[in-house]
């Protein structure tokens, strides 16, 4: 009897000495703000073949005319997503940054709450494309705190950022010192050197830099870090595209001014039919012609729980001035008949007849335009035969347009 009393009263200790033991625990957590599927916008041809005098092609070449930036443009490189922490979580944005530039892959943290750290290891992410390493973490918990976490930096990563960073340093050296001009080339030097392909490292810099090979995340991040290299101010966002498909995509400051930039759309590879146009449409660009087909999202995406909703606005873009193709000076804020003719046989006096390009302000004079250029008048024709008066051979005309973008692009072979 005094036995069983004895076990009794062991076990009672026992279970009195586990519940003031701490219970430690470790979870993997995966980042899913990058896993970024994209879609095409779709190229329509808008002519028929029906007309007499009139054959469409598929295939065309592309003439670019050399836009003069305009300079005296300033900016600074910050960290724009820490800016939006709480004192927490900027406590422990620092720790895992500091950690972060000595290649040490372990920091340890003060029994914090799991949101917070989240919260301040996605800005870090965000702010921080050199380090690709980040993307997920090993999270140990003591009683659902939160008390270290541990990223698994690769064996090669020294070596590969050094790489990076010298190819930045050659990239930003051709560039140029206007800043408008060095976003253009660091947009172009992307699109050009890079195949959109999804590969094991696509949703980071080295993707771009060092395999050639990536996906929005990686273009979107690469277009971010050199940037910080060159100290342009810029974010990388996260989003959908009107479809509803995982996007990122940037947003630069330059003045006190913000702009988008949309890098993989720039890509000539979603434009069908054709495979070496660059696409200016998304490049320093306003709310106004953006937000029509990228929707931006402020939450956090995990694996196992639900998103965490980030608390904060991205600034307005309100100014167009920097607009590509408003530089470029084919850009109509209303449709014009007139005005749009007088286009038209400028560029027709300097003998240019492939890839004319025109961008309207609105969906309802890019549509009037289209309806009286290319609809049943086929007024582009009577534009072209006056501009070559004595001309009687056959006219061919063919046409990619970006339906949400109001932008049109005209091949013309006589």
């Amino acid at each position: 009897m005094r036995s069983g009393k004895l076990i009794f009263y062991i076990l009672i200790i026992v279970f009195i000495i586990l519940l003031k033991i701490d219970i430690e625990t470790k979870t993997e957590g995966q980042f899913f703000n990058d896993n970024v599927e994209y879609v095409s916008t779709n190229y329509e041809e808008k002519l028929s073949n029906n007309s007499e005098y009139v054959s469409i092609n598929n295939g065309y070449n592309y003439y670019s005319n050399i836009v003069d930036f305009p300079s005296d443009f300033s900016s600074e490189s910050t960290d724009f997503y820490y800016s939006t922490l709480n004192t927490t979580q900027k406590r422990i944005y620092d720790s895992i940054k500091k950690n972060s530039l000595k290649f040490e892959g372990k920091v340890k943290l003060n029994k914090d709450d799991l949101t917070d750290v989240y919260i301040a290891q996605n800005a870090v992410a965000m702010d921080n494309p050199e380090f690709f390493w980040i993307n997920s973490v090993l999270v140990t918990t003591v009683n659902e705190k939160v008390v270290q976490v541990e990223y698994k930096i690769p064996a090669s990563a020294k070596n590969d950022l050094q790489r990076i960073k010298q190819i930045s340093q050659e990239i930003i050296a051709n560039s140029g010192t206007n800043k408008v001009e060095q976003i253009k080339y660091f947009y172009d030097w992307i699109v050009q050197n890079t195949d959109y392909y999804d590969t094991q490292n696509s949703q980071s810099i080295t993707s771009v830099f060092l395999d050639k090979q990536s996906v929005c995340a990686g273009y979107s991040k690469a277009f971010q870090y050199l940037c910080k290299e060159a100290g342009i101010e810029c974010l990388y966002v996260n989003g959908y595209t009107k479809d509803n498909m995982l996007h990122a995509w940037n947003m630069v400051k330059l003045n006190d001014n913000y702009y988008w930039v949309d890098v993989t759309w720039g890509d000539p590879i979603f434009a069908e039919g054709e495979e070496s146009t660059i696409n200016y449409n998304y490049l320093l660009v306003s709310d106004k012609d953006f937000l029509n087909d990228h929707i931006v999202d402020n939450t956090i995406k995990m694996e196992d729980s639900m998103p965490i909703k980030l608390y904060f606005t991205f600034p307005e873009c309100t100014d167009d001035s920097l607009n590509y193709y408003r530089l470029k000076g084919c850009y109509f804020d209303s449709y014009n008949k007139i005005a749009v003719n007088d286009y038209l046989k400028s560029v027709f006096a300097k003998g240019i007849y492939q890839g004319i390009e025109l961008k309207f302000a609105n969906d309802v004079d890019f549509e009037r335009f289209l309806d009286d250029y290319f609809g049943k008048t086929k007024y582009i024709f009577d534009v072209v035969k006056s501009a070559n008066r004595g001309y009687y051979g056959t006219i061919n005309v063919s046409t990619n347009y970006i339906d949400t973008a109001n932008y049109i692009r005209i091949n013309i072979e006589l």
